[in-house]
């Protein structure tokens, strides 16, 4: 019996070695610092860490653009990303009137065919209400590495994306990846699954705006990074991402671009720490 209570207490040792390695004691430290947050609105963030990763796609990708030239992007800090697409719940609690489509689907549904000028006054209510927080969109950069969670595969959670993962076309996918039925529409966001970090209907369900300009990627070699990119200083168009229930997987690509000609997108948050309060 001792032999056994002795071959436990190393197990229970070696359990909480791998729980300090996965979450540092800092994260717990004074209860400054949490991995998730969820503000009065019902909006939840998840501490997305800062990393290195490969934006745009390689050559030998399935139906790439021109315009997803392969570059290195140095994410230098940990930052919260909304889990979810904004509702139109959350929407209508500070903006008046829903430009969304499918009313049927209810308000846990996401927001969309908002114009950019109504995101940038729902960002400033909302940045209004509590200063201790900054809310803004997501940088490309930022929302391409937290839809990838960690992958370099078209997906975030892999080769192929299924309907477990996703609300899109699925009549036309990628090779190799097994077809489907088409969406009759957005669902209720966070339906399906998450991806490894935690983030839902990055996708599909509907297209999201980022914050940056269109514009060709900064060049850079494979030794050196770009660090925190945020696009040209003015162009004409902005960038949406993610695709949507009405297209087709390739336009859901983790790298794919798209210009915002006209409002078809929702979008979701990233909530950033003000020090000065």
């Amino acid at each position: 019996m001792p032999y056994l209570i002795r071959i436990l207490m190393i197990l229970r040792a070696w359990l909480l070695v791998g729980f300090f390695l996965a979450y540092p004691p800092a994260l717990f430290a004074n209860n400054t610092v949490h991995t998730t947050y969820k503000n009065h609105l019902g909006m939840e963030f998840v501490l997305i860490p800062a990393g290195t990763f490969w934006m745009g796609s390689p050559p030998s990708e399935p139906d790439r653009n021109e315009d997803e030239t392969l570059h290195r992007v140095k994410i230098s800090s940990d930052f919260y990303m909304q889990t979810t697409e904004v509702t139109r719940q959350q929407w209508k609690a500070l903006m008046l009137g829903d430009p969304s489509s499918f009313k049927h689907c209810g308000d846990q549904c996401p927001v969309h065919r908002v114009q950019w000028d109504w995101v940038m006054m729902f960002i400033k209510k909302l940045n209004q209400m509590n200063t201790k927080y900054r809310y803004r969109l997501p940088t490309e950069a930022q929302w391409e590495y937290a839809a990838r969670a960690g992958s370099q595969a078209p997906f975030g959670y892999g080769r192929c994306v299924t309907q477990r993962h996703g609300v899109l076309d699925f009549r036309d996918t990628l090779p190799l990846c097994v077809p489907g039925d088409a969406a009759k529409g957005p669902l209720p966001v966070a339906s399906l699954e998450p991806n490894a970090w935690g983030l839902y209907d990055m996708h599909g369900n509907v297209w999201e705006w980022v914050s940056d300009w269109y514009g060709p990627y900064p060049t850079s070699d494979s030794a050196k990074a770009v660090v925190n990119p945020t696009g040209p200083e003015e162009g004409n168009f902005r960038i949406i991402r993610g695709g949507s229930w009405k297209y087709p997987a390739v336009f859901a690509r983790s790298a794919n671009r798209k210009i915002a000609k006209r409002p078809i997108a929702g979008f979701r948050l990233v909530l950033e720490i003000n020090d000065t309060q």
